[in-house]
């Protein structure tokens, strides 16, 4: 009786992850992990000159001494454009807007690539605001 539930318990179990898949092209799927991982474009040293030339402190934080890192989600995709990007862990609404447009303005990253194929990749980037 108890092998028939674990057998019962793993045909399911089989169904659900196949099913949860069916649909899903190569393309669509996001991953997490990949092979190669995707890199902005002149690597971690453009990207911090990137972020010091493009962020704008909003001034109503700078104003009310809010400071903080907001955690932003986005997803590089095959041809290396940023997208789906969302604030994962925010600071203030004025912090978070200006981490979202700074992240969706960045440029096409190289792609990652898994089995020597470009793939859509999710990252988490923190975006810090000190004032000085």
């Amino acid at each position: 009786m108890f092998t028939r539930a674990i057998v019962v318990i793993f045909v399911l179990m089989l169904f659900f992850t196949a099913k949860a898949n069916v649909g899903v092209s190569n393309e669509e799927h996001v991953h997490t992990i990949s092979t190669i991982h995707p890199r902005f474009p002149g690597g971690e040293v453009a990207m911090r000159a990137f972020f010091a030339e493009h962020l704008r402190y909003p001034q109503e934080a700078r104003d009310s001494n809010i400071q903080g890192q907001v955690l932003v989600s986005f997803i590089i995709d095959t041809a290396g454009a940023v997208s789906d990007v969302e604030v994962v862990r925010g600071v203030h609404p004025s912090l978070d807007k200006e981490a979202v447009r700074l992240v969706e303005m960045m440029p096409n990253w190289i792609p990652g690539k898994s089995r020597n194929r470009p793939v859509r990749v999710q990252f988490h980037m923190p975006v810090n605001f000190h004032s000085n």
